[in-house]
């Protein structure tokens, strides 16, 4: 038994109440419900923090988990989306 997760989930842009012609694409769903976004920095940024963010609003869900290997340890940051 693992952890249940697709891949390569799409979602429809939508700005303003409009849907827009681009698709978003996560590369992972876990527990349908939070979207993991996986980095190879040595640390986390705003930049990434904002992109996870931006992530979780497109794709619909509340919870975003930024995980980087790039560093001496793991450091990960939950990314959570207040309505």
């Amino acid at each position: 038994m693992g952890v249940p997760m697709s891949v390569r989930n799409d979602s429809m842009y939508t700005m303003m109440a409009i849907k827009l012609k681009r698709k978003f694409i996560a590369d992972f769903v876990v527990f349908g419900s939070i979207i993991p976004e996986i980095k190879a920095m040595s640390f986390l940024n705003d930049a990434s923090i904002y992109q996870t963010l931006n992530y979780t609003k497109i794709a619909g869900v509340q919870l975003g988990l930024l995980i980087t290997f790039g560093a001496p340890s793991l450091l990960f940051k939950r990314v959570i989306l207040r309505t």
